[in-house]
């Protein structure tokens, strides 16, 4: 019997509680899908300059990755601090698996 993969996605799907700065927020695992149309999103932003392509950058992954940004504004993206924009794309990315960095000992 083939198994019902929208039912199991629906039911293994993780959604992850922080503290962020005092605040609860909880972050969104986040599908391939969503994550290849960020790949687009970039490639149709090359011709921005590089603000304007970090405020839409970072807005759509608040908006997709952290539940309580759903309808967050890009006017209300650009009142964030960037430290604060900064941790919490690195939460969203670290939670599904993205994050860039590797910790590296000093040699």
């Amino acid at each position: 019997m083939a198994m019902d993969i929208d039912k199991f996605l629906d039911e293994t799907k993780q959604d992850k509680k922080i503290t962020f700065r005092g605040q609860e927020l909880t972050l969104n695992e986040l599908s391939y899908g969503t994550v290849a149309k960020f790949s687009k999103i970039a490639k149709e932003m090359e011709d921005m300059d590089e603000m304007d392509t970090n405020r839409v950058a970072m807005g759509n992954l608040l908006r997709t990755g952290v539940v309580e940004f759903e309808e967050v504004t890009d006017e209300q993206i650009e009142k964030f601090p960037p430290l604060m924009l900064k941790e919490l794309t690195e939460h969203i990315l670290k939670f599904n698996g993205l994050s860039a960095e590797e910790e590296v000992g000093n040699d």
